[in-house]
């Protein structure tokens, strides 16, 4: 993608994808699977787990998702995420 190439819509928002596979750590591969049919989305190369207050759990890579047996917990497949603080560098 050639970023100079978009347009400058002023903030940031205007680049962000909004539509984005999500799942919970409890569902299994199959459910998890059966939610990215008939969907459109804006990047699928990764599943958004996510807690009961929708904060951001881990990710699973959606080549993982359709390799895993059907009966596989999305937790025991997804990467823990990390969150940068301002201490970090």
């Amino acid at each position: 993608m050639n970023v100079a190439a978009l347009p400058r819509l002023g903030s940031a928002a205007a680049y962000a994808v909004h539509a984005l596979p999500v799942a919970e750590a409890a569902d299994t591969a199959a459910s998890a699977r059966t939610h990215l049919v008939d969907q459109r989305f804006d990047a699928v190369d990764w599943l958004y787990v996510v807690n009961g207050d929708r904060r951001l759990a881990g990710v699973v890579a959606v080549n993982d998702l359709l390799a895993a047996p059907a009966e596989r917990w999305i937790g025991d497949l997804m990467r823990p995420a990390y969150a940068a603080r301002p201490s970090d560098d």
